[in-house]
């Protein structure tokens, strides 16, 4: 990291300044870097979810077109044909209802953390201004 390997407390100013627009591009790549990662991340859990959603809805069709069926046909033995319709339809719906919130559940939680993505930045902005990092004054929370 440093010119013609002279020793670091021995560098002049000069070499010094040099050296910032070096560092902020490194630091403002390392951020990018950062984001793509949170925002890869993002993704695969939004994929997750609505994959979920999919495979709900699929399993909602087959149970309609296999189960339904079969169902009506069983309880048409004790019930009217139309009392087991009905018996079946709405257990089928309460079970593709269910399988639904799970994904959307799924999504919700997918979001990225751009709070941390924030507060990094902010972190940085901070140190390239010299200004000390802040610590919580007394009967302020910490984070």
């Amino acid at each position: 990291m440093t010119d013609a390997g002279a020793p670091i407390g021995r560098r002049s100013f000069g070499e010094l300044v040099s050296d910032i627009p070096r560092l902020l591009a490194e630091l403002v790549r390392a951020e990018l870097d950062a984001l793509k990662q949170e925002l890869a991340r993002t993704a695969r859990r939004a994929g997750l979810g609505a994959g979920l959603l999919a495979v709900a809805l699929g399993l909602v069709l087959l149970a309609l077109v296999a189960l339904v069926v079969a169902a009506i046909a069983g309880l048409s033995l004790v019930l009217p044909v139309w009392a087991a319709a009905l018996i079946v339809a709405g257990g089928l719906l309460v079970l593709g209802a269910l399988l639904g919130l799970a994904g959307v559940l799924r999504l919700r939680t997918a979001g990225p953390d751009l709070q941390a993505r924030r507060e990094s930045i902010a972190e940085d902005i901070r140190a390239i201004k010299g200004e000390a990092l802040r610590t919580p004054t007394e009967g302020e929370p910490d984070e």
